[in-house]
């Protein structure tokens, strides 16, 4: 099983605990691995999506928030920026 070294999977098993985990995220129904062969595979692909989507603008929040730090850190160590503002 290649999850453990690599982080991905083509095992049948495991993807369909990972579609589930990432369908009971995104909706907050509850599927069971099992069951994901009910869902059908428009469903699959939005929630897949959504996932994809959430996973990117937590990317981009956390990239936002490195340059605000590395703004703020800037605008502190300048001996004069706004240092006459309480």
């Amino acid at each position: 099983m290649d999850l453990r070294t690599t982080g991905v999977t083509r095992h049948p098993l495991f993807v369909r605990i990972l579609l589930a985990q990432k369908f009971n995220l995104i909706t907050g129904a509850q599927v069971r691995p099992w069951e994901i062969d009910d869902i059908p595979g428009e469903w699959l692909l939005a929630i897949e999506v959504m996932a994809n989507e959430t996973q990117a603008e937590t990317g981009r929040q956390n990239a936002n928030q490195v340059v605000d730090a590395y703004f703020a850190a800037r605008r502190a160590a300048h001996p004069t920026y706004r240092k006459y503002v309480h």
